[in-house]
């Protein structure tokens, strides 16, 4: 378990791994829409794909909408 943007009031962030597996869950924690990871320091793998959501079709360095997760699934 590693957080990734402890410090950030919006954007909840952390890693998982087990063995070359690494789970990296992102969620925004407010009603702002357009929230981007990637620009807030959450590094997406380039491989990674997403296994679970709440905004529907999504892609895995998209933009978080109001109150939305993801669960992205990358090699290591």
């Amino acid at each position: 378990f590693t957080m990734l943007v402890p410090e950030h009031e919006e954007l909840y962030a952390f890693t998982r791994t087990l063995d070359d597996v690494r789970l990296t869950i992102v969620a925004n924690l407010s009603d702002k829409d357009g929230l981007l990871p990637a620009a807030e320091g959450v590094e997406i793998p380039e491989d990674a794909e997403v296994v679970l959501g709440n905004e529907g079709a999504v892609g895995p360095g998209d933009p978080l909408g109001p109150w939305a997760a993801r669960v992205l699934r990358s090699r290591i």
